[in-house]
């Protein structure tokens, strides 16, 4: 009974953990995701350390995104124009120094090169702020100014969120789903992405096919365009002219020209169809 118990508890937890991206419920009228050119103080600082996060700077770029889109809708109200433009520094620098200073324990190292950059361009008031907003992100309490409340609850839930089990802190998982549909936890695939996909399938492509298929995807993942329900690109197999076994053996006895006549068929068929899907996986 014990047993029974505890797997429908955890059963739950993995439904719970499991929903903003399976079952995602309506978004709420007053989220808005925020866009790198709606963030431009960020954009600024970010921009400063492209060079030091290297391969890791949209999903960096990404996880500070939408932890100020969270953030904002955690707060009771818009903050003002200078709270606003502490915040998108403050996110710029809050996990900065795992890079820059290759540091595990990060937040002091991280608030300290945020103070030494800033510093003449933001008054002491503002820049104890910012320290503030750093040093606590990771706090599990509750943070006395509101600001500070705000983005540890957002930072808490993009965290848990990339390890696929959110704690929302009563965020809608509608919210969520289109934090992640618009900045993507995970990279958009490359093109030698595909093609090493489509190569280990022994499936034949050309360069100009690779080439639509990453424009069409408009830096999107598989997933997100199957879920808007471009069921084409599901579907898309192997037919198409890979190399694999086609069509049936030939029927022994005398049955060979029967059979590559088949076989000729079925090309024939492909053929046509390829030719009317035009490649369009997405339209």
């Amino acid at each position: 009974m014990l047993f029974l118990a505890g797997a429908v508890a955890l059963g739950g937890v993995a439904l719970y953990g499991a929903q903003p991206r399976l079952f995602p419920g309506e978004k709420s009228a007053d989220f808005k995701v925020v866009k790198p050119a709606e963030a431009p103080v960020l954009m600024q600082y970010l921009q400063k350390y492209e060079k030091e996060l290297g391969a890791d700077f949209l999903a960096y770029r990404n996880h500070c995104l939408r932890v100020l889109s969270f953030t904002l809708y955690f707060l009771e109200k818009a903050p003002s124009e200078g709270a606003r433009k502490n915040l998108e520094a403050a996110l710029a620098y809050h996990d900065i120094a795992l890079w820059t200073d290759l540091a595990a324990s990060y937040l002091g190292p991280s608030a300290a090169r945020a103070r030494k950059d800033l510093a003449g361009s933001y008054s002491d008031t503002d820049l104890n702020q910012i320290e503030d907003l750093i040093m606590n992100h990771h706090k599990v309490t509750t943070a006395a100014d509101p600001l500070v409340d705000a983005m540890r609850k957002a930072d808490l839930l993009d965290f848990s969120n990339s390890a696929r089990f959110p704690v929302r802190s009563g965020m809608p998982s509608g919210n969520i789903a289109e934090a992640n549909s618009a900045l993507p936890l995970e990279e958009s695939p490359s093109a030698a992405d595909i093609k090493s996909i489509l190569e280990a399938g022994g499936i034949s492509y050309e360069d100009e096919m690779i080439n639509r298929v990453i424009e069409r995807m408009e830096g999107k993942q598989a997933h997100e365009l199957i879920s808007e329900g471009f069921g084409k690109f599901a579907a898309c197999g192997g037919g198409g002219g890979g190399g694999g076994g086609g069509g049936a053996a030939p029927a022994a006895g005398g049955g060979g020209d029967a059979g590559g006549a088949a076989k000729e068929e079925k090309k024939v068929e492909e053929e046509e169809e390829e030719e009317e899907m035009d490649f369009d996986l997405f339209g």
